[in-house]
């Protein structure tokens, strides 16, 4: 078995190896899309599993409540999909005018529904990629 960096990952020193794993989702690059079942799973570990882009690892992070390192993995990013969620996180934040620029950076409009509906349009966004 191999683990998401393409090395061998193997408990040693039993007549039966077997495999261990950094993850339980066992998420290699290019594999199927993440369904959202395995990425609310994927909440009960300590860190998002490596696999994840940058969007989602901040995703994963505001899920687990910590608006601080979500902001802090997408503050220097660019492009279009890091501003959307950039945006999502000053709106959490209550900054409306911040999340008003990065709206406007992503090439998206404010939304005009709940933090929780905008949440799992992000993640759908996302987790089909």
């Amino acid at each position: 078995m191999f683990n998401a960096s393409g090395h061998s990952r193997f408990l040693a020193g039993e007549t039966n190896l077997r495999p261990i794993f950094a993850h339980p989702l066992h998420l290699f690059p290019n594999s199927d899309p993440l369904t959202r079942q395995e990425f609310d799973a994927s909440l009960t570990e300590a860190t998002p599993p490596a696999s994840f882009g940058l969007e989602l690892a901040s995703l994963w992070w505001i899920s687990n409540n910590h608006w601080e390192r979500a902001h802090k993995l997408i503050d220097t990013a660019s492009g279009q999909d890091k501003a959307w969620v950039h945006a999502y996180l000053h709106r959490i934040e209550g900054d409306e005018a911040n999340a008003r620029y990065w709206y406007q950076r992503s090439g998206r409009d404010v939304p005009n529904y709940g933090l929780s509906k905008e949440r799992d349009v992000l993640l759908e966004y996302f987790l089909s990629k």
